[in-house]
């Protein structure tokens, strides 16, 4: 079994570079990975049974940072529609392939979104996990637990950066109460005692690796018009989504079930939105690489 690779940086021709780490076997049959946010490339090492699963499997994942998030250089003003073009050229020079499989986790899911709708020609599978919609719909952010990070990105940036560099200094204390957390999540985490330090360790610690202003700026992001319409996407979608889901709750995978031509919907009631990969997480990625 493969050790990931978890440092990894690529120089685009623009002269910016963008931070990647690979897992699985590095024979495998690759995936490319967009995180949450603010995440990291080091989102996946918090789930000690993936490699296995990869081995198993027989698939490579990508996970490539966005701009201004990890190891990652600052783009400013960048907007969800520019993702595509960094991404056509990460394919051409890491993976050396003309299509790939793309899955999202939670706030990637616009990142993947956009590149269905702007390169479809290079997708293979898309997959959406835990997804939101627009946070500046309406009624958007009601049953969301974090409500107050995104209120937050609509007052200012400088505002969300405050709240990051606080949550910084709290990765090492015990998880928060179950106020603003779907139950089956609380409950998972705190069955396991070094879950929420290495949560936050590799999302918002390391997603500040360079400073706040990437990942907060990236927030503003999420609250506004995304600057492209899911109805323009004909590429189908399988949108992967959680009945107990507070940080995405279940109406927003409603809203993108309803405007979006091509999907097919996994939905299970019970789960949240970290239980939901945790526990599926073998089935999800066996489904996202084509082999289902």
């Amino acid at each position: 079994m493969s050790a990931p690779i978890l440092n990894q940086t690529i120089q685009l021709a623009n002269g910016r570079t963008l931070g990647f780490a690979e897992y699985g076997p590095p024979e495998g049959t690759p995936i490319l990975y967009f995180h949450g946010h603010p995440g990291s490339r080091l989102e996946l090492s918090l789930f000690d049974n993936l490699e296995s699963i990869l081995t198993r499997l027989n698939l490579r994942i990508i996970a490539v940072e966005r701009p201004g998030i990890g190891l990652s250089d600052s783009q400013p003003g960048r907007r969800f529609v520019d993702w595509p073009v960094d991404i056509s050229e990460f394919v051409d020079k890491v993976l050396k392939m003309n299509r790939f499989n793309l899955i999202t986790y939670s706030a990637g899911g616009p990142f993947g979104a956009v590149c269905a709708l702007k390169i479809p020609e290079r997708l293979e599978k898309v997959t959406l996990v835990s997804s939101p919609c627009p946070f500046n719909e309406p009624g958007a952010l009601e049953g969301v637990g974090p409500a107050f990070y995104w209120k937050s990105a609509k007052i200012h940036p400088l505002l969300t950066g405050l709240i990051l560099r606080m949550a910084g200094r709290s990765a090492k204390l015990p998880p928060p109460d179950k106020a603003g957390m779907a139950y089956v999540d609380y409950d998972l985490i705190a069955q396991h005692e070094n879950f929420f330090p290495r949560f936050m360790a590799v999302t918002f610690v390391e997603s500040c690796r360079r400073g706040t202003r990437g990942p907060a700026y990236e927030a503003s992001l999420y609250v506004k018009d995304w600057g492209f319409s899911v109805k323009d996407i004909h590429k189908k979608i399988d949108l992967w989504h959680g009945g107990q889901d507070m940080n995405a709750p279940l109406h927003h995978m409603r809203w993108l079930e309803q405007r979006l031509p091509e999907k097919e919907i996994h939905l299970f009631p019970d789960e949240g939105h970290v239980t939901l990969f945790y526990r599926y997480m073998e089935e999800i990625l066996q489904s996202a690489s084509g082999c289902a």
